[in-house]
């Protein structure tokens, strides 16, 4: 019994341990407000300059509302990096673009599937969350470099079609709250893959072509959130203990 117990208290140490990790992630770069457009369907949010996006919390109730998706507060928001990992983002053209070819249309909506998978050695038991938190960033794509600006792509959230959710993150060099689209993974075992979820890009100048029918999607910067829950046998533990106790005292004269 001594032995279970000195095993669990060092499980949820290592897992205490990746929560502080990536709650210190993002605390320096939590990132300035968007206006969402909505339908009574779906909700677009844009980038608002070079900070990243998010909305605040008059936005996000009013997401809510239209949308019926929860607004979150998970027990620790920060960096995914060396956690969770996109290992696939499954996009073709012309399929997933609209309109085809998008030149330098208007707005563009672009579809994305993508699949996450726990990279760490650690099993996630709990609510596990997958979010997109900040800016675009610069990438090189067949030696050519491509940017797209941050005020011109944006998401479109439909709870019909995948598990969004708004997370609620506390930014301390704002002294506010900040609130972003994430989508809810669930529990993730130790290499586990997620069920993949669909990413609806909506850019505003058109896309970048690097090639005959080739179009680069904007690589977004994420996060995760994350609220862990006992395991059975933690719980089991914690019930006999509090029976030990409760039949001690009963003994007592």
């Amino acid at each position: 019994m001594q032995g279970e117990i000195t095993r669990m208290q060092a499980r949820w140490r290592a897992i205490g341990a990746i929560a502080w990790v990536v709650s210190v992630g993002l605390a320096g770069s939590l990132p300035a407000s968007a206006t969402p457009v909505c339908t009574p369907q779906e909700c677009t949010i844009l980038f608002n300059g070079p900070s990243g996006f998010g909305i605040d919390a008059a936005d996000a109730q009013f997401v809510s509302n239209q949308l019926g998706i929860p607004i979150l507060t998970p027990g620790s928001v920060g960096d995914s990096s060396g956690t969770l990992s996109v290992i696939d983002q499954d996009f073709q053209a012309p399929l997933d673009l609209n309109p085809f070819p998008p030149g330098t249309a208007e707005l563009v909506n672009a579809t994305s599937m993508w699949t996450v998978q726990n990279v760490s050695s650690e099993h996630l038991l709990g609510d596990l969350y997958f979010l997109f938190v900040a800016n675009v960033d610069e990438f090189t794509d067949a030696s050519q470099s491509v940017q797209y600006d941050d005020d011109a792509v944006g998401l479109t959230l439909d709870p019909l079609l995948d598990p969004w959710v708004l997370i609620r993150a506390f930014d301390p060099n704002q002294g506010r709250d900040f609130f972003y689209p994430a989508v809810a993974l669930g529990s993730l075992e130790a290499e586990e893959i997620a069920d993949a979820f669909r990413v609806h890009f909506v850019i505003k100048t058109g896309m970048e072509q690097t090639g005959p029918s080739r179009y680069v999607l904007p690589q977004l910067q994420v996060g995760m959130g994350f609220t862990p829950i006992p395991e059975p046998s933690t719980a089991a533990l914690l019930a006999l203990g509090l029976a030990t106790l409760a039949a001690t005292r009963k003994r007592r004269p």
